[in-house]
Parts: structure tokens; sequence; C-alpha cells
């Protein structure tokens, strides 16, 4: 990931004082976003967290394993073939916040029982709609695969967490602005869109009418919204599945929070 400013703001327009007024909705450049560009293409950076051999499965026929160097980064992963030959190139995949690890099995429990020498777990980079599965072997087949997925877990939280300022959950209302007077909570979320990676302030209003609603601005300030939106009870909220993941789905918008706990 890297910073992309989408503006310094020095054009936006003046505000009323009128305590009624309703935040101005950004136009599709979104100036005043702070942007994270996310590729899956940037280059690794070091220093190695964890490397050692490892069972790949092969993307080109999603049956085969093969024997593979997995060396694990800060911002994102290699996997190098043991025995290339002819075969594949490796592979360097960078992260986004909208990745996840998780451990899982083969197609049944009775294989997993069958195989205990086997042990299997995926890392899923969902923004770019990359999953590789790997396997560890061995009469420490469990062990192996819980460690590689805690380091997984553990750098996918730093990087998440580095995008984020410094901040607290809010309760209150800001004085002045009349539109968040029905707030319940407010704080910062990425927001995962073709832009990239944005940092946005998020704000969860009380129910009246059926529906909640809820808001996203630019910064704390909430005077420039770039999301808007009513949850009811045909809203589709999901979380994606995986050891410490943040991230979560409000209707059409994908988003993750600071940590899994501020998600929940």
């Amino acid at each position: 990931l890297s910073s992309v400013p989408y503006g310094d703001g020095e054009d936006s327009e003046d505000f009323e004082d009128d305590p009624s007024r309703r935040p101005r909705e950004t136009n599709s450049s979104r100036r005043g976003l702070v942007t994270y560009y996310a590729d899956s293409t940037l280059p690794l950076e070091g220093p190695v967290i964890r490397e050692g051999d490892l069972l790949h499965l092969s993307p080109s026929d999603g049956k085969t394993f093969q024997k593979s160097k997995l060396t694990l980064y800060r911002n994102g992963m290699r996997i190098e073939p043991l025995d290339r030959g002819d075969g594949p190139a490796p592979i360097t995949l960078a992260w986004s916040p909208f990745s996840l690890v998780q451990a899982c099995r083969l197609h049944s429990i009775q294989a997993d029982a069958a195989q205990p020498w086997m042990r299997l777990f995926k890392v899923s980079v969902f923004h770019h709609g990359l999953t590789h599965f790997f396997a560890t072997q061995g009469d420490k087949a469990d062990m192996l695969r819980a460690r590689w997925v805690a380091d997984f877990s553990r750098v996918l939280r730093v990087l998440t967490q580095s995008l984020f300022p410094t901040f607290s959950i809010a309760v209150e209302p800001i004085p002045g602005a009349a539109w968040t007077a029905t707030r319940l909570f407010a704080g910062y979320l990425l927001l995962y869109d073709e832009l990239g990676v944005s940092l946005v302030y998020g704000e969860l209003h009380a129910h009246c009418d059926t529906r909640a609603a809820f808001a996203a601005y630019e910064d704390v300030g909430c005077e420039v919204q770039v999301v808007h939106m009513n949850v009811d009870v045909h809203t589709c909220v999901s979380e994606r599945v995986g050891v410490d993941c943040s991230c979560f789905s409000l209707g059409d918008h994908h988003f993750s929070a600071r940590s899994c706990a501020e998600k929940m």
C-alpha cells in the first residue's frame, strides 16, 4: 500500500452557520479523502517475518500440490516452487487490508482424519479476488499451521492498524452539526472501492421509522459525506471469516475496522 492524497481540501466550500444544514456530498474525485494505493504487484519490503517449505495448491489446476518456499514479508508474500524446471515462476503478492488468513480442512472431516500429517490453511486477498491454499506436513503439521496462521494474521493486523490515525470511538454529536444529533457511535473505517482503500469516518445513527442511517465522511469533522445509506431488515450485513479479520460489508460497501473487536 502507498498513500495517495486526493487534494488538500483548500477549495472546499464555506458553510453557513445554520445548524440544520446538511453535510455536503463529495464529487467523484473525492478530493479530501486520504486514499491508499492498493496494488497486488507492489514491491515486497523486508524484513522477512517467516519463511519455510510448504505445499502450495497449484493455481493452474486447483488439484495438484507443489513443494514451495513461502516467504512472509510485512507487506506481502512470495511463493517460489522448489522444483521449478519449466514450471511456474515465483508469485509475489502485496497485501491489502482486505485480506484474511484461515485454517481450513480437506473436503470432509473424514478426509482430514485420514491424513493427520497434512493440515491446510488459506490466504485470501479478496480485494483482488486472489486466494492461495497451503499445507503443512509431518508429525507437527498442526503446530506448524498454527504458527503460520498466527504470523499471517499478526502481519495483516499491523498493516491495517498502520492506516488509521489515533482516535477513540465517539458517541456524542458534534456541536452545530444537526445531522449528527442521532449518532449512536462513530469512528474511522477503511473503505474499499474503485479508488483503492480510503480512510473514512463512519457514523451509525439511531433507529427511526423501521430503519437506521449509516454515513461515512471525509474526516472527523463530518462536513463532507462520501457514503450514505439506510439500514433496514432488507440490508445485507456480513463479515469475512478469518483469524482476527476486521472486514465486513454493509449493503454494497466493504469496510475494515481498526480491530476485530471494533468490527463486532
